[in-house]
C-alpha cells in the first residue's frame, strides 16, 4: 500500500516572493521624483537634459540627417534593417535574430 489511495488537492498561489532571494525583497524600488516646473537654474540629468549644446561637430552631421530620424526611436523591431540585411545575403528576415540593444554612457 505504498500508493496514494486519493487524489491529492495541491493549492497554492505563486506570488513575486516566491521567487526572489529573501534579502531582494527589502529593497525599495526606484521611485521617480515629482515633476518640477520649468526652471532656467535646474537641469533633470536624469530626464536626459544637457546643460550644454552640441558639439560643432554633431551638428554638421545632423544638419545632413533627414528630421524624421531624430524625433523617434527606431523599430523595435528591426524591421527595414532585417529586410535589408536579408537582400544582401539571399535570405529571408526569419532566417535569422537581430537582438537591439541601448547603448548607455
Amino acid at each position: 500500500m505504498g500508493a496514494y489511495s486519493q487524489a491529492s488537492t495541491f493549492t497554492h498561489t505563486m506570488s513575486q516572493q516566491d521567487y526572489q532571494r529573501s534579502h531582494l525583497q527589502q529593497v525599495q524600488g526606484y521611485q521617480p521624483s515629482a515633476a518640477l516646473p520649468y526652471r532656467d537654474d535646474i537641469i533633470k540629468l536624469n530626464s536626459n537634459e544637457n546643460p550644454y549644446p552640441p558639439s560643432p561637430k554633431v551638428i554638421e552631421v545632423l544638419k545632413n540627417i533627414h528630421p524624421d530620424y531624430l524625433r523617434r526611436y527606431q523599430d523595435p523591431e528591426g524591421t527595414a534593417f532585417k529586410e535589408r540585411v536579408a537582400q544582401l545575403h539571399g535570405i529571408t528576415p526569419p532566417g535569422f535574430a537581430l537582438e537591439m540593444e541601448p547603448i548607455t554612457c
